[in-house]
């Protein structure tokens, strides 16, 4: 049987394996995700919720613990890590295409889809305060 710490090990693992196996996609299946998270990054609802479905653990344990490692650490470059996890997760798209389709954007794209993310870390914060946790 499994310690609590050996789970979660386990879970990140998995989580990020399937992370890395986005990156040998063929060519045109890399495109047409990042051409999807590229359209996802246009509709600031979508890419919201897709965030908050990774935090609530809606994309499964792991995913759920590894994006909140990000959100609640303020050292890190939550709103880059957050929208590439939701890239990868929610279109298949890996992060190295994420980046190229964030930058592809206009100021204002980048803009309007970073606080998209802002958003939904905030959600995420609030609702560990409401529920009594350390933010």
């Amino acid at each position: 049987m499994l310690t609590e710490s050996e789970y979660h090990e386990n879970e990140l693992y998995r989580h990020h394996a399937k992370l890395a196996r986005l990156k040998s996609q063929d060519q045109r299946d890399k495109a047409a995700a990042m051409q999807e998270y590229a359209e996802m990054m246009g509709e600031p609802e979508r890419l919201q919720n897709a965030v908050e479905m990774i935090l609530s653990g809606n994309y499964g344990y792991g995913a759920m613990l590894d994006a909140r490692g990000c959100a609640d650490n303020p050292r890190r470059n939550r709103v880059a890590y957050l929208g590439q996890l939701a890239a990868a997760l929610e279109c298949g798209c890996p992060s190295d295409r994420a980046r190229r389709a964030w930058g592809l954007l206009s100021e204002g794209g980048r803009k309007v889809a970073d606080e998209a993310v802002e958003k939904a870390i905030e959600s995420y914060s609030m609702t560990k305060t409401d529920e009594g946790e350390e933010s």
